[in-house]
């Protein structure tokens, strides 16, 4: 037998659909619900319409008395839309300012994240060496593909595809993951992949964990100078 639904708007909570008892199963706004928010049911999806980067689509993943919200869906969470501001002449480890920022509370039991970026040396010092790095947590979290300090030449590109799955949250939620990537920049064709894997690892899913990729030069040399073309991250 079907149920009952009351499909209604604007008698609060931005509800869109509604069966009595159960609670809230579609709901929309400008917000997401704060976890802990009674009124939605087991399952109730929510539509943010006003936000300017993904997650747009939330789901419920506790209680109709306290909810809890996860990204809801394949989420095409974030990709630059421009080249990356350029480190240069810096021998302090800098993220690239295309980066992600994973919301606190988002992620749950068995999320996939995948990332990938690339990027090119555009100007080189003879005999300087850069470092490239792929970070869960920014610059003091895990560092997930660790490039080797090398001697590179303008127009040397690194790149990297890293995936990383979400076995437990909370405080002391955990994530294993693996990936590839050009272990020392190289130009376009000659540069040799390197894979690599972390083991099981602890991170704080209730604080925002960001996703970035590092530079270093060994030089302050005014050449030395790079650059991330590309960075992308999918929740799924």
């Amino acid at each position: 037998m079907s149920n009952k639904y009351q499909p209604h708007y604007g008698t609060g909570k931005g509800a869109l659909m509604e069966r009595p008892v159960t609670g809230i199963l579609m709901a929309e706004g400008v917000t997401p619900p704060a976890n802990g928010t009674a009124g939605y049911a087991v399952g109730c999806i929510f539509f943010d319409r006003d936000a300017t980067t993904a997650p747009f689509h939330w789901r419920n993943v506790g209680t109709s008395t306290s909810s809890k919200w996860v990204v809801w869906g394949t989420s095409h969470t974030y990709t630059n839309t421009a080249a990356s501001t350029a480190h240069t002449a810096s021998t302090t480890e800098t993220l690239f300012d295309t980066n992600y920022s994973i919301p606190a509370n988002t992620l749950w039991a068995g999320a996939r994240i995948v990332v990938d970026f690339q990027g090119i040396a555009t100007g080189v010092n003879a005999g300087d060496t850069l470092t490239i790095v792929l970070y869960l947590g920014g610059l003091t979290g895990t560092a997930l593909l660790s490039g080797t300090a090398t001697a590179v030449a303008a127009n040397d590109i690194f790149c990297g595809h890293a995936e990383i799955l979400i076995r437990t949250i909370g405080s002391s939620g955990t994530f294993v993951a693996f990936g590839s990537h050009a272990d020392v920049p190289a130009a376009t064709g000659v540069a040799v992949v390197k894979y690599e894997i972390t083991a099981s690892t602890t991170v704080d899913t209730t604080a925002a964990q960001v996703l970035g990729v590092g530079a270093d030069w060994n030089s302050t040399n005014a050449s030395n100078t790079c650059r991330l073309d590309v960075f992308s991250v999918a929740i799924f």
